[in-house]
């Protein structure tokens, strides 16, 4: 599914496109019986909300993925990981004690913005843009963060439950019959299509999106 950059470029396109998931009559008019409908490449996709044995399959498919990394010694899970990080004087705890301290900070910020007269355009857009510093700060710890913790057991679970959970849901349109688009999980993650990826993914976020609002 391609490089390491191809990777992060999908990620952070997802993210954008995540971010602009805030209509929810959108929403209504994309859904249908709890599928979603896409086009990638002249071929029709959807994916659909996974049932009780889709999602049985995921949990069986996690738990013996979960067993493997731990039998893998080049693995090792999140606390093993902030120890070793400690060691190099790298404090894990500190970086989430930051995010955390950030957010009070938003926090505090938009509740002192809350009582200004609009009127005073100055003095609120100073508050603005303190809150934007913020944020970018807040995001680029995340991120330092999301990556130190990227190689954990419990990182490389959430991220193959992910994927296999596409896997299982992603249909393609044949025939006028709507099949399974890749016949096997190996399949899946050896395909270079990675517009159909990021595409499925996005999609299969909105149908949580919606089971949330």
């Amino acid at each position: 599914m391609g490089n390491e950059k191809s990777k992060e470029i999908l990620q952070k396109d997802l993210a954008k496109k995540l971010q602009q998931l805030n209509e929810k009559e959108q929403l209504e008019s994309l859904i249908k019986d709890n599928k979603i409908e896409f086009e990638v490449k002249g071929i029709k996709y959807r994916v659909h909300k996974p049932n009780n044995f889709e999602g049985l399959q995921v949990r069986k498919a996690r738990t013996k993925k979960y067993i493997e990394l731990l039998k893998d010694d080049t693995y090792m899970l999140r606390e093993q990981l902030i120890d070793l990080y400690k060691g190099k004087g790298i404090d894990i705890e500190q970086l989430e004690e930051d995010i955390k301290e950030i957010g009070l900070q938003i926090e505090d910020i938009q509740e002192k913005v809350a009582p200004i007269p609009t009127e005073s355009k100055e003095i609120i857009s100073n508050y603005e843009q303190q809150v934007k510093d913020l944020v970018q700060k807040q995001s680029e710890i995340s991120i330092r963060l999301s990556e130190l913790l990227e190689y954990s057991v419990e990182n490389e679970i959430l991220e193959f439950s992910n994927l296999y959970l596409i896997y299982n849901v992603l249909e393609k349109l044949e025939d006028d019959k709507w099949i399974k688009c890749f016949k096997t999980y190996e399949d899946f993650l050896a395909t270079e299509n990675e517009t159909l990826i990021l595409e499925a993914t996005y999609n299969l976020s909105m149908l949580v999106f919606k089971a949330k609002i």
